[in-house]
Order: C-alpha cells, then sequence, then structure tokens
C-alpha cells in the first residue's frame, strides 16, 4: 500500500498567506525607519527652547567726556586761585583792624601803601601816604573803636588790576555816636569800597573808604 504525504492545505489558506506576506514586505519599502534626534539638556536643566538664539548684543558707543565747566547751580560760588588768595587776604585786614590789632594791620600793608577815608567830624576826605602816617591814623581810629562790617567781591575775571571790591554794611565809631549816628553806627555808603594789592600780591597797597571825590553826603554821618 503506497504511503501518502501529509496532507495539502487548500488553496484558499495558501492564497491568504501569500497577500500577507506581500502586503508585510510593502509596507517596509513604504515606511522605512526614521532617526529621531534627541537634543542634549541644557546645562542649566531649562527644557530646550524652540526658538533660535538670539544674535549677539551690539556694544553700547563709550560716553562721551564733558570737557567745559557745568553750570554752577544758584547759591554756589567759583574763585580761581589767585582771586581766593586776595579775598583771603582781604578777610585778614578786616578781621585784624575790627580788633584793633594794630601791628597785625601794619604787616599786611606794602611798603608805600595809601589809605582814602572820610573825616566825619568835618564832611572832609582824608588821603594819606606812607607807612608812619597811615600808623598814626590807625592808633586814632582804633583809640575811638572804629569797627566795620563789610562783604567782599571779586568781579574781575582777568584779575588785571588786583582789585577786593568791599562792600561796606555798617561802620561804628565813638566819633559817629557823638555826631548822632543811631547807635554810633552808619549804614549808608554811596560807592562800593576796595582793597588795592600791591604786585607781590600778598600785601595791600591801598586801602580806599571812599570812591567818588567830591560827592555830596559821602562823608556825611
Amino acid at each position: 500500500m503506497g504511503g501518502r504525504g501529509l496532507p495539502l492545505l487548500p488553496r484558499t489558506v495558501v492564497a491568504a498567506a501569500v497577500v500577507a506576506l506581500v502586503a508585510f514586505l510593502a509596507s517596509l519599502q513604504l515606511s522605512p525607519t526614521r532617526e529621531v534626534v534627541v537634543p542634549a539638556p541644557s546645562p542649566s536643566g531649562a527644557a530646550p527652547s524652540a526658538s533660535p538664539p538670539a544674535a549677539p548684543a551690539t556694544p553700547a558707543p563709550p560716553v562721551a567726556l564733558v570737557t567745559a565747566a557745568p553750570p554752577l547751580p544758584l547759591g554756589v560760588y567759583h574763585l580761581t586761585q589767585a582771586e581766593a588768595n586776595e579775598i583771603a587776604l582781604a578777610a585778614r585786614f578786616y578781621a585784624a583792624y575790627d580788633a584793633g590789632q594794630r601791628a597785625t594791620v601794619m604787616a599786611l600793608l606794602s611798603a608805600e601803601p595809601h589809605l582814602s577815608d572820610c573825616d566825619y567830624a568835618t564832611h572832609a576826605e582824608v588821603s594819606l601816604a606812607g607807612r608812619s602816617a597811615i600808623e598814626r591814623y590807625l592808633r586814632a581810629r582804633f583809640a575811638e573803636h572804629d569797627r566795620w562790617s563789610v562783604e567782599f567781591y571779586q568781579e574781575n575775571p582777568a584779575n588785571s588790576l588786583a582789585l577786593v571790591v568791599v562792600l561796606p554794611l555798617e561802620r561804628s565809631n565813638d566819633t559817629l555816636r557823638r555826631l548822632g549816628a543811631p547807635g554810633g553806627v552808619k549804614r549808608s555808603f554811596p560807592e562800593d569800597f576796595y582793597l588795592a594789592l600791591d604786585p607781590d600780591g600778598v600785601h595791600l597797597d591801598a586801602i580806599v573808604w571812599y570812591t567818588m571825590s567830591g560827592s555830596g553826603g559821602l562823608c556825611n554821618p
């Protein structure tokens, strides 16, 4: 009796298997495997940003330096070194004068000083030259307790005249009191006074306590 092999599969089963195999192979060709790139985490651990990195900032231009002096606010004064020295000399002179310190006043005067003042008793101008004449005059003024209250101005930018303008506020002494000035004080002066410096810049060459010869009322109490 001749033997028989394994029974053959039905044709429908074989056909279905072939169709399935063909479809599988076709899917492999139509959808190849794609490489996926995973971005590296940022050093700070923050999630990567989807926006592109910003361009580096352009450096700001350097700030221009100011070479001119800025305008000074109200109440701020400006003096050159020479002007400050001159006003300091004028301040020392009046401080010594008001303290009756004749030796100090004389030490601040030049070799040939001049002094102009008023004689309120005679309404006349007084003009003196030389150290001896001025020292005698100072003795008489200090004996009658002559005192000044003043302010100083230096308004000459070129400083060519070496003048410190003196604004007299008050003058008091025994003569003014005797002549009837209220409290022995004179508060009205027709002109600003001034001090002139010697060329050496450290001594006073002229003390001017009136500036308009023949002016009416200039030497009145």
